[in-house]
């Protein structure tokens, strides 16, 4: 359970306070008001009903507190008290800091126009509402001053009130506006007598009871740091690390561990649905004909509502939650399971992290026992999956924390990460995770890390960056996309001259880089909480864009610059000419025209053309050359790569089609991402073996399957082996090769011998005919 907290604000509203900075801008007042919002804006965020916030001005136009009868209780005034608990509780279940407390406190908040009123008695004020509210309960006790130092204080009587303080375990903050600090550079010039002394009796007080006395404009400043939330510490998993099977051998062995997150991704506040109508209705019964110090027991109302959800049938029958049963889809099916089928479907495993092996760190060398090396491949850091967590032994078991410290050691020593499978709960599927050791100075635990499953890694392929291939399939040594070695040492010094190490050793430190999600989102929501009339949202800190923008330090840097000009100059960077806004109108299409025409050499070229005699088999191979010229065409290889292979003249070298279509497959095959490209190839392999059978061009076909089978493993590309496998695109046989040749020699004898039986077939006068014919003729 969270800790009950209580804070009094005790604020110095006299005429001192409407005092403009010139520095800033804007009052002493507002500036007080800034931080206070930011002091009380996580209280109303988180909205915890253990947080109780009151505010007690001194220097008011009003009085109104305990002691009001007497003469130096004037000008206090109680703005925002506790609420008020039955006798007996400790809690006041309807309390929730909101809005109706953040409007009595913006109506305190005004300066007046004198310098009346006590500050110590302010002070005696705001201990009794603690006294008084917290009680014998425990309670974390605040006190928090904030002044001008310009008031009329009598500060007789301090170390009474510094020993009450102690004793009742308050905890009292003093912030003074323009109150001297050495070690900050900050000192007021022209400090009236009255404000030196208010400034030391302050001191004295904070001194006698072990207080704060600061500077404004230092605990302003530290507003400006995100404030992060504060997380306790959760066991998500208590059990046992178990190193071989305890059940069959006596030397395996067990020991007791309890798992805490180390990193875990935080994520902004999420908007909930609400009503506007609701929230103005709400708002309204709360403040209307409301004293603003009474409103602190009211429960404050935001509009919220809540989703209802019917199900019904196809025909629109509404059936009740109880009926239903879950339903899994299989394909355009659904399959229902029943009860039976979903205890069934849960896996059957018991709590524990069982220990299966160990896996070196990093890639080694390893000597075989013939005298040869091998490398012994590492753990690969891309394989870390989710949150960190990190596991410790009980604090009250001896025998385990002396068993994890000295596995911890173990790894430690022999350079080792241990893989285990884990199950955080009864009947739930297990998990593989990796544990790293880590030691340092008083602490030691086991990094817990998921590891992937088969099912979890994307094995995609990209095209490389330090290769490229031509049309025949040869590595270019230089081309234009290649880096030389004069860019590559460029680069290299770009690369260091960007060095965050100048910077100091923790710029953008984990534990100082803070979320632009999360606290943009917290800042806005604030924002508006408190302006709800509308107003500029506010822009974002400087400290939460460090790590969206390169440091000025680096960019200002001669290195820096020297690098980066020299990078460009060798890389032949240029640039890009912005794109013409220029269109062309049908009324431009008038001013076009064409240029005159000479009829005359036109048909003089005709005739040469008619007169020059062209041999066809010339004409044909000419044709196929420029068709060869120009490939197998993207997006149309099937048809172009039959189109090359069937118009190959007698004189065309037929292996040529086929050696485009090799290079395009290999391609295609190495270059795809994952299986996407996988059916395209599989349909170009088939296509060329057809070809390949049809035309004895088997020799490049097996040429090109062989270097597959030895490549496709290397290029960790097995599963499109195992596809050729199953379409039967293997190597090609002498035996398909004749078959072919048999079949198309079948179909020759066929067609010629249908001939002869259509020349029986035909009539007697067709054939009288023919002799006359051939009468005349020979005539």
């Amino acid at each position: 359970m969270a800790d009950k907290e209580a804070t009094v604000f005790v604020v110095d509203v006299s005429s001192a306070m409407a005092a403009r900075r010139d520095d800033l801008g804007i009052t002493n007042m507002e500036w007080v008001k800034q931080y206070i919002m930011y002091k009380i804006g996580p209280k109303v965020f988180a909205g915890r009903k253990t947080d109780y916030v009151a505010m007690v001005c001194a220097g008011s136009d009003r009085t109104k507190n305990a002691m009001q009868a007497e003469d130096d209780y004037r000008n206090i005034d109680v703005a925002l008290g506790f609420p008020r608990r039955q006798e007996g509780q400790a809690n006041t279940p309807d309390y929730v800091l909101g809005r109706g407390q953040i409007n009595a406190i913006n109506q305190a908040l005004v300066p007046s126009d004198h310098l009346q009123g006590d500050l110590v008695s302010a002070i005696l004020i705001g201990m009794e509402l603690i006294s008084t509210f917290c009680a014998k309960y425990k309670f974390i006790k605040n006190l928090i001053v904030i002044t001008a130092g310009q008031l009329q204080t009598d500060f007789d009587g301090i170390s009474e009130i510094s020993d009450r303080m102690k004793g009742e375990g308050i905890n009292l903050t003093v912030m003074g506006i323009d109150f001297d600090d050495v070690e900050l550079g900050v000192k007021a010039e022209d400090k009236s007598d009255k404000m030196k002394g208010n400034e030391e009796g302050l001191r004295e007080l904070c001194k006698a009871c072990s207080g704060i006395c600061a500077t404004f404009q230092e605990v302003y400043e530290s507003t400006k740091i995100p404030r992060i939330k504060q997380v306790r510490p959760v066991t998500t998993f208590k059990g046992q690390i178990i190193l071989g099977d305890i059940e069959k051998y006596e030397e395996s062995f067990a020991f007791n561990v309890e798992r805490y997150a180390k990193t875990k991704k935080a994520i902004p506040p999420s908007a909930q649905k609400v009503s506007a109508v609701a929230n103005q209705r709400d708002v309204k019964m709360q403040l209307q004909d409301q004293d603003p110090s009474n409103l602190t027991a009211m429960p404050v109302l935001h509009g919220q509502v809540r989703m209802q959800r019917a199900y019904k049938t196809a025909d629109g029958r509404e059936v009740d939650k109880t009926f239903l049963e879950r339903g899994y889809k299989y394909g355009s099916t659904i399959v229902g399971m029943s009860e039976a089928d979903e205890d069934y479907l849960r896996f059957q495993s018991e709590p524990g992290m069982l220990v299966l092996g160990f896996v070196p760190r990093n890639d080694a060398l390893e000597q075989m026992s013939d005298g040869s090396t091998r490398v012994k491949k590492g753990y690969k850091r891309y394989l870390h999956m989710g949150q960190v967590n990190q596991l410790v032994a009980p604090s009250s078991d001896e025998r385990s924390r002396l068993a994890l410290s000295a596995m911890i050691h173990a790894l430690e020593v022999g350079d080792v990460y241990a893989v285990a499978r884990l199950v955080t709960k009864n009947n739930t599927h297990p998990l593989m995770v990796l544990l790293a050791p880590h030691i340092e100075p008083g602490y030691e635990a086991l990094y817990e890390v998921r590891l992937p499953f088969a099912e979890d890694v994307r094995q995609y392929k990209f095209a490389p960056l330090d290769r490229i291939k031509n049309i025949k399939g040869e590595y270019l040594k230089s081309h234009r996309y290649l880096p030389t070695e004069p860019l590559v040492n460029a680069m290299e010094d770009l690369v260091e001259s960007m060095s965050l190490d100048s910077l100091g050793e923790n710029y953008l430190a984990p534990e100082d880089t803070y979320s632009v999600a999360i606290h943009r989102t917290m800042n806005i929501i604030m924002h508006r909480f408190f302006n709800d009339s509308g107003g500029e949202l506010p822009p974002t800190q400087d400290l939460l864009l460090r790590p969206s923008k390169v440091p000025e330090q680096v960019l200002q840097s001669d290195k820096f610059k020297s690098a980066v000009e020299r990078a460009i100059s060798t890389a032949d960077i240029k640039k890009v000419p912005p794109k013409s806004a220029y269109k062309r109108t049908r009324g431009d299409e008038k001013d076009i025209k064409p240029e005159p025409m000479d009829i005359e050499d036109l048909l003089n070229r005709e005739v040469e053309d008619d007169d020059q005699e062209i041999d066809p088999d010339d004409r044909a191979y000419d044709i196929w050359e420029t068709m060869l010229k120009d490939g197998i065409r993207n997006n149309d290889e099937v048809r172009s790569f039959k189109a090359l292979v069937d118009r190959c003249p007698i004189r065309g070298d037929i292996e040529a089609p086929f050696v485009q279509l090799v290079n395009l497959l290999d391609d295609i095959i190495f270059h795809s991402m994952g299986d996407e490209e996988y059916p395209k190839a599989l349909e170009l392999m088939e296509v060329m073996r057809e070809e390949a059978i049809r035309h004895e061009a088997d020799a490049t076909f097996n040429a090109f399957r062989g270097k597959l089978e030895t490549r496709l493993p290397e290029q960790g590309r097995e599963d499109f082996a195992k596809l050729l496998e199953e379409n039967g695109l293997g190597m090609i046989q002498d035996s398909e090769i004749l078959a072919a040749d048999k079949a198309a020699g079948g179909s020759a004898e066929a067609h010629a011998t249908s001939d002869v039986a259509m020349e029986d077939e035909k009539p007697a006068q067709d054939k009288e005919d023919d002799a006359t014919t051939d009468g005349e003729d020979d005539t």
